[in-house]
């Protein structure tokens, strides 16, 4: 049995808890970003969207009212969600955002279709730039914020001075970056050294700067890869 700090967003975190425990872990919450739905101009039903995240699909598409909108989704899970959502007109990609790009130039362009990205605050890749540069009208709108913690409960710093715990699990870099300035806030860089670190993918493999036991990486950007680190 492991215990493990589990950093997502309470929303996303309650399918990590249940894995873990399933398989005899011990996981402890300790989310690095709260998120927060935005006020945002519903798009009409003209409109094709892009949605790139779970948040994304839970925050952009609560309030439209055409259930029968096309929708370009990235990953399993957050196509997952869409679907839960009511919407079936759905397009998924697998693997990264850049895998969805020649699909959506060839649905604008045969379709002249204007997109519209249902996104967070911060992207890692800008898809309308990239629309945009083929000549395809898109924009960009947030639907929500993930707001970075600015403390730890006082519980887990004591099991992180006290060394009662064994790893931590991210799945963003973000996430993992707002982690090492808390460590680091507490003066406690050195807590760092007898923990282990499962993380989603080499992006957030290398934005981790901290003196970590071991990173160790999923295969691929599934939770069960990820899972499956954790021995």
């Amino acid at each position: 049995m492991a215990r493990i700090l589990v950093t997502r967003p309470k929303i996303e975190a309650m399918g990590t808890l249940q894995a873990l425990l399933a398989l005899g872990h011990q996981p402890v919450l300790q989310p690095m970003m709260t998120i927060e739905t935005l006020t945002f101009p519903i798009p009409d039903a003209t409109k094709t969207l892009i949605i790139t995240s779970k948040n994304g699909a839970r925050s952009g598409l609560a309030n439209l009212p055409d259930v029968g909108m096309k929708i370009f989704a990235v990953g399993q899970a957050t196509a997952d969600i869409v679907n839960e959502m009511g919407f079936e007109n759905l397009v998924t990609a697998t693997g990264s955002v850049k895998s969805l790009m020649p699909i959506l130039f060839a649905y604008g362009q045969e379709n002249d279709a204007e997109f519209v990205h249902l996104s967070g605050e911060d992207i890692s890749y800008d898809i309308v730039g990239a629309l945009h540069e083929k000549g395809h009208p898109a924009v960009r709108t947030v639907t929500y914020a993930a707001r970075k913690a600015d403390a730890m409960d006082d519980d887990v710093q004591d099991a992180l001075k006290r060394s009662l715990l064994d790893g931590v699990i991210f799945y963003s870099a973000r996430s993992a970056t707002i982690f090492e300035e808390l460590i680091a806030d507490y003066n406690g860089n050195h807590w760092l050294t007898s923990l282990d670190a499962y993380v989603i993918s080499n992006r957030v493999a290398k934005a981790m700067m901290g003196p970590w036991g071991s990173v160790q990486t999923a295969p691929n950007l599934s939770e069960s890869a990820l899972i499956d680190l954790i021995k």
